[in-house]
């Protein structure tokens, strides 16, 4: 297998992780707030939204035989309004990234470590996903599948005292 390219079950445990996120944590509480004990209902069909998405994803990225973002933008494009859009998707995501790890921080403080500064969560953050970014999409498919395997338990054992 090359080192640059993904599987689909990649492609889907990338999106399942960007669901655990800051979302699966933050989101029964949000929830059930106004749908009470039918917000799982709510939960279940928002999350399937997401894996829609990269199950188009991986369609379009398919047809398009693995072009990267660049190659699409200049045929879409041309070759001056090319750096604009991506100037602007780049921005988009780092304003996403910042609010992202702003919610993890917090998420984390008030439910698990609350006797740690915000700098002894971020900081680790900020290291690790750049280094594992810039190995590829891989490596990032790769981190989410191996992570997928290791919390499908502490998923599953709940459910069975959903009842209790």
């Amino acid at each position: 297998m090359r080192k640059d390219k993904i599987t689909q079950n990649q492609y889907i445990f990338i999106i399942i992780f960007s669901m655990i996120g800051i979302g699966i944590l933050s989101l029964p509480s949000d929830v059930c707030k106004v749908a009470h004990q039918q917000g799982w209902i709510s939960t279940l069909v928002g999350g399937l939204y997401p894996v829609f998405i990269v199950l188009t994803a991986s369609i379009i990225d398919n047809k398009t035989n693995q072009a990267s973002f660049l190659d699409i933008n200049k045929k879409i494009y041309g070759k001056v309004l090319t750096p604009i859009i991506t100037l602007i998707f780049f921005l988009y995501f780092l304003t996403l990234f910042a609010t992202v790890l702003a919610g993890f921080s917090y998420v984390l403080r008030q439910s698990i470590t609350s006797f740690l500064p915000p700098i002894y969560i971020i900081l680790p953050v900020l290291i690790l996903i750049p280094i594992i970014s810039m190995r590829g999409i891989y490596m990032v498919g790769r981190v989410c599948e191996f992570y997928f395997y290791l919390t499908l338990p502490l998923v599953v054992i709940p459910l069975f005292f959903i009842t209790k």
